[in-house]
C-alpha cells in the first residue's frame, strides 16, 4: 500500500526543500510525481519549487506516489503549498 508523508512542513516559499518520507509497504518499486511535471524513483526524495509565470503569489502542487509490486499498484496523493511572493 502506498503511503507518505511530508518531513517537512507542507507549505513553503520558493527554492525551500520538501522532504518526502516514504512509509509504503510491500512495494518494489516507487515513482513520485510532484505536480509540474518532474518524477523520481528515490526512495524518499526532496522536491524544491522555482517561479512560475502566473500572477498568483501561491501554487497547490498535487504529489503523487505510485508503489508497484508485481504488477500491482497502489497510489496516494497529497497537496502542498508553494509561496513565490515574499
Amino acid at each position: 500500500m502506498a503511503s507518505f508523508s511530508i518531513t517537512s512542513d507542507d507549505t513553503l516559499y520558493v527554492s525551500e526543500t520538501f522532504s518526502f518520507s516514504n512509509t509504503s509497504t510491500g512495494a518494489a518499486s516507487y515513482v513520485w510525481s510532484f505536480g509540474d511535471g518532474t518524477n523520481s524513483t528515490a526512495l524518499n526524495p526532496t522536491k524544491s519549487y522555482t517561479g512560475f509565470d502566473n500572477d498568483n503569489c501561491e501554487e497547490t502542487f498535487t504529489i503523487t506516489l505510485t508503489a508497484t509490486k508485481n504488477g500491482k499498484t497502489s497510489t496516494t496523493s497529497k497537496n502542498v503549498v508553494v509561496y513565490f511572493c515574499s
